[in-house]
């Protein structure tokens, strides 16, 4: 028997209703898909230079972004183009009204300054941003060797005076330390550094900005332009820079400028260049920056240099060298190009001058020995502080600070670096 088939037949009226119920379908289901998955919260982890706002209009401007499955679909990775500092914006869903957009800043480790402009680059050298200096950071020559020339002066004038201090009060100073030359034991905290902390997600209490890096100096640096490779002598400086900026972030301690002599040899700088911390060449940086982290707060009222050049793996004590501020300030007015090569060696000539005159400074090597006054540890043994005269002072945890009559070394502090 067969079976009999039924053809319906719409009118054009009948069709119009079926058109218009499909189409009702469609929306009510497209309602209900933008309902289930509206994005309500937006949260943004790693990004330190934008706003949350500024954020999510970047990464999320399009108005399909308003569906939590849509837009995890479109931009689940994007490459961010023309955004200064970042490099792509990651998103994820969390829940059907959640998003969170991880924000990946481009990795720089330092900038130079070139014509008012501050150049960052990473750590393979390549400058990636550029940004505008304030006016207070464009270097004025003219006015930093006027500054240069006042401080000299000033220098001068306060070595003449503590020469005639001495000479008047030499008599009572021999009574004083009974004709050791030894100076009076100061206690003296040894300081823990704290370690920042955040979290996986980059979401954590502290986080440094990305233009946060330090300002290099004293690296002859050329082809520095936008999105070029710096040309340098050695390149392996760059590994270098990426340590130092690693671990000034890890203990909060960025310095204003990292100074780097003919050597490599490298200088931290801080306080306005009041307090130069020499870490000498590139070993044991994490355990120099460790010590320097602890020691800092020590020296916020203090002009000179500490001493970490010689530092190992078994040193105790840690030496700081008061300073004149000119001094400090013409080793970075070199670096800075400030002086011509003329300039340069006659004040590097007089500052040498004046320091052989005065008297021998004390080295960061633990031994300080000078004719008109001698550092001298508590073994009592009187020729000098050597390795075994450490040892002896940091059982007593202690600081021995004395004025032993130099130019430019006018003092030298024994900290205690534990």
């Amino acid at each position: 028997m067969k079976k009999r088939r039924v053809k319906i037949v719409l009118t054009k009226d009948g069709k119009k209703v079926a058109a218009c119920a499909a189409a009702v379908v469609v929306l009510l289901a497209l309602l209900l898909f933008f309902a289930l998955f509206k994005v309500d919260s937006v949260s943004v982890v790693g990004s330190t230079r934008y706003s949350d706002e500024e954020i999510r209009q970047m990464a999320m401007g399009s108005p399909l972004d308003s569906n939590t499955l849509l837009a995890v679909w479109l931009h689940r990775h994007q490459e961010a183009e023309d955004i200064p500092f970042v490099e792509s914006f990651d998103l994820e869903m969390l829940d059907s009204h959640s998003i969170r957009i991880h924000v990946n800043e481009k990795e720089i480790v330092g900038y130079v300054a070139r014509d008012g402009q501050k150049m960052y680059f990473d750590k393979d050298g390549n400058v990636v941003e550029s940004e505008a200096q304030e006016e207070s950071e464009i270097l004025d020559p003219e006015a930093a060797r006027q500054e240069l020339e006042t401080l000299r002066q000033e220098a001068e004038q306060q070595e003449a005076l503590k020469e005639q201090q001495e000479e008047d009060g030499e008599s009572q100073q021999d009574e004083e330390n009974d004709g050791t030359g030894s100076t009076p034991v100061q206690q003296v905290q040894v300081l823990e550094p704290e370690v920042s902390t955040e979290s996986e997600d980059g979401s954590g209490q502290s986080r440094v900005a990305v233009t946060d890096v330090p300002l290099i100096l004293g690296v002859d640096m050329q082809n520095v332009q936008l999105g070029e490779k710096i040309t340098v002598e050695n390149d392996g400086i760059f590994n270098t820079i990426l340590g130092i900026t690693r671990m000034v972030e890890k203990y909060q301690i960025l310095p204003e400028s990292v100074l780097f002599d003919s050597d490599y040899n490298i200088t931290l700088v801080y306080n306005e260049g009041k307090i130069h911390c020499q870490l000498g060449q590139d070993t044991l940086l994490e355990e120099k920056i460790t010590r320097v982290a602890a020691l800092l707060p020590e020296l916020e009222n203090l002009t000179g240099i500490l001493h970490l050049e010689d530092y190992t793996e078994e040193t105790v004590n840690i030496f700081f060298s008061e300073e004149s501020l000119y001094t400090l300030k013409l080793a970075l007015a070199e670096a800075e190009g400030i002086l011509d090569d003329a300039e340069s060696q006659e004040e590097s000539a007089d500052n040498q001058t004046g320091s052989e005159e005065d008297g021998q400074a004390a080295d960061g090597s633990g031994s300080s020995e000078d004719s008109s006054g001698t550092q001298e540890g508590d073994s009592g043994d009187g020729s000098g502080q050597d390795g075994s005269e450490a040892d002896s002072n940091s059982d007593t945890g202690t600081v021995s600070g004395s004025q032993s009559g130099t130019g430019s070394s006018p003092g030298v502090t024994d900290l205690v670096g534990g």
